[in-house]
C-alpha cells in the first residue's frame, strides 16, 4: 500500500490487543494513548431511536395542537 491509496475499500479491520499488564507506567506517555472508540452499530441504532423518538414527539405535538383547537372550536361555539 502507498501513500494515498484508498484505505477505505480495502475494508480495514481493527485489532485490539488485552494485556494483563501496564503498558505505559510513564504519565507522559499515558497522556498519548487515543482510545477513542464508535462502534458504528450503535451509532445507527442510537439515531433510529433518537429519530423514532422525534416523530413520536412531533406525533404528541400535533395531536396536542388538535385538541386545543377543538377546545378553542367548542367555547367560541358556546359564545357564540
Amino acid at each position: 500500500m502507498e501513500k494515498g491509496d484508498k484505505y477505505t475499500e480495502l475494508n480495514p479491520t481493527i485489532g485490539l490487543t488485552f494485556t494483563d499488564f501496564v503498558m505505559f507506567s510513564q504519565p507522559q506517555l499515558k497522556s498519548q494513548v487515543i482510545t477513542d472508540f464508535i462502534f458504528l452499530e450503535n451509532a445507527k441504532a442510537q439515531k433510529a431511536a433518537q429519530e423514532a423518538l422525534d416523530k413520536a414527539a412531533e406525533k404528541k405535538a400535533a395531536l396536542e395542537k388538535a385538541k386545543n383547537a377543538e377546545q378553542f372550536a367548542e367555547k367560541a361555539e358556546k359564545a357564540g
